[in-house]
């Protein structure tokens, strides 16, 4: 029944651009997630951080998700314990990645991120096929 629901909405915001949910979900939802917003210099910044205290090289997904659980923990009871996924690799995201740690001397792309798979990669002919 709920996926059903969930696809009506889904198929409302897609026809009218919006969806009204009853307020009886509304608080349900309210009381069961929470949610924060993290801003792309605050996602740059927790790259950096990451790499500065532990050498840890953060994909912007990631550090997201940690700047989120860092402001939620706040909130938590002693008790909670929080639980990060990260499933992207910082080299889908060279760019962000580079641009965060451009400062670090430390840092370099193709010997800290880069698997040996992907080393060159750029440099090969091109094969793609259409379909």
């Amino acid at each position: 029944r709920a996926c059903q629901v969930v696809d009506g909405w889904m198929g409302k915001m897609k026809a009218d651009g919006r969806v009204e949910v009853p307020v009886a979900v509304l608080e349900a939802a309210r009381r069961d997630f929470c949610a924060e917003r993290v801003g792309d210099d605050e996602t740059l910044a927790t790259i950096k951080k990451h790499f500065a205290e532990d050498g840890y090289i953060v994909d912007p997904h990631t550090a997201v998700g940690l700047t989120a659980a860092e402001r939620m923990a706040a909130h938590n009871p002693e008790t909670t314990t929080q639980i990060i996924l990260s499933t992207a690799h910082p080299t889908k995201f060279s760019e962000a990645v580079s641009l965060a740690l451009r400062d670090s001397p430390a840092f370099d792309f193709e010997s800290d991120v880069m698997p040996e798979e992907f080393k060159g990669l750029l440099q090969k002919e091109r094969r793609v096929i259409d379909v």
